[in-house]
């Protein structure tokens, strides 16, 4: 069932950017902030270029959108059209994946009929998904008839990481289950690909991933940092190695904590930024006292952007050892305050770091990189600091501006 917000106004004449964005909003992080953002993107856009966006969203982002102070500014240019699943769970959280991606799934059938009830009583000459990045996950883009672009996307990993020291069932089970992505995603990717006019990935593995359909694809991580970054001025403690992020298994916490063990980490202190879900952080408190290390390590808990960004200022290196992510929007931030980085070869914060020109260093994974990942931490803390500058809000409208005249050439 659709309920469709300003329905008059979506047959007015000018040819439509449909944007199709599951998770979408104005004071979240992750992908509800990417979708916010792509719609921000969008409008400026629209205003050059003449054309008027419509957010093909679910309810509970359609809410978020209108409630922003904002909304009153672009709802000249922006229609919302909220699907609505036919099923919908019980209960449903925003960090709760086995939740949002049923819930995708359900969103993605009752959105057929909707995209192309929307064909016929406008001329749509774009149709882009934003939101979930995921490579898995289909998108009612397909249902259109206008330019169709999907992404950015790729969700990415590594499994190799994921045999680093230390290692237990925990982890070994997330190089299992990298391990059965791996082997699978390919199917549903080249699947949506194939029905596609522009696949825009977050990192060169998806790239690889999607080659051998007909469909060009280009890589654009999805990573946003307002330029208000290079303004933020907050006190913090004095920092030396900084880790932030959620403190869950496929984010590998654990090898930091492993790395200071090392002689050449042995007087250095990490601050670990970030909340564990489901009681994962005391898996990795326990491993820090196992390894007699948890002296060194200091649990700061969730903080707020700004402070995140002060620590950022103060510490000498970001340690950011994920195995699994499609673009780090931490490292991003780190890059804007120019924070030196160390990560693993080939993940989603490699491709951001070298995308955006970061000081830094990626360490190659497998069973004895902890001690590499330890002299790149020395070695990273030494390195000059430079701000990369590369991860601005013009990014995002130079893409859709690019977009939309490959759309109006028919290219």
């Amino acid at each position: 069932m659709a309920n469709i917000v300003d329905s008059d106004e979506v047959v007015n004449g000018r040819p439509v950017y449909l944007m199709t964005a599951f998770a979408v909003h104005p004071s979240m992080p992750s992908e509800p902030g990417v979708g916010w953002r792509f719609l921000l993107a969008a409008v400026q856009v629209a205003r050059v270029q003449g054309f008027r966006i419509v957010l093909l969203t679910m309810p509970r982002s359609g809410e978020a959108v209108r409630a922003s102070p904002l909304w009153a500014t672009i709802r000249d240019v922006v229609e919302v059209i909220e699907v609505t699943p036919y099923i919908r769970p019980r209960s449903f959280r925003w960090h709760e994946p086995r939740f949002t991606r049923l819930e995708h799934l359900l969103w993605f059938v009752a959105s057929r009929s909707v995209v192309r009830g929307l064909e016929r009583k406008t001329r749509v000459v774009v149709a882009h998904h934003v939101t979930f990045a995921t490579e898995l996950l289909p998108s009612p883009i397909v249902y259109s008839a206008g330019f169709r672009v999907w992404g950015p996307v790729g969700a990415g990993g590594v499994r190799e990481v994921f045999l680093c020291e230390p290692r237990d069932r925990t982890s070994y089970l997330e190089y299992l289950k990298q391990l059965m992505r791996d082997c699978t995603a390919g199917l549903p990717a080249r699947w949506m690909a194939r029905r596609s006019d522009l696949v825009i990935a977050q990192n060169a593995a998806t790239c690889r991933l999607v080659d051998s359909a007909p469909t060009p694809a280009i890589v654009f991580p999805n990573v946003v940092v307002p330029s208000s970054t290079q303004m933020v001025r907050v006190e913090d403690q004095k920092v030396d190695i900084l880790c932030v992020g959620h403190i869950i298994p496929r984010k590998r916490v654990e090898v930091v904590l492993r790395a200071l063990a090392e002689p050449v980490c042995s007087e250095r202190v990490v601050h670990i930024v970030g909340e564990g879900i489901s009681g994962s952080d005391e898996r990795v408190k326990r491993l820090a006292r196992k390894l007699g290390v948890d002296e060194r390590v200091v649990w700061r808990g969730k903080l707020g952007r700004d402070e995140v960004l002060a620590a950022m200022r103060s510490a000498a290196v970001l340690a950011h050892p994920s195995g699994r992510e499609g673009a780090s929007g931490v490292v991003g931030e780190a890059a804007e305050v120019g924070l030196p980085i160390v990560c693993f070869e080939g993940t989603g914060a490699a491709s951001v770091m070298s995308a955006g020109g970061s000081p830094g260093m990626a360490v190659k994974s497998g069973r004895d990189a902890v001690r590499d990942f330890a002299n790149a931490l020395k070695e990273a803390s030494g390195l000059p600091r430079g701000v990369a500058g590369a991860w601005t809000e013009r990014r995002l409208e130079d893409l859709i501006d690019d977009i939309w005249v490959r759309a109006s050439r028919g290219s």
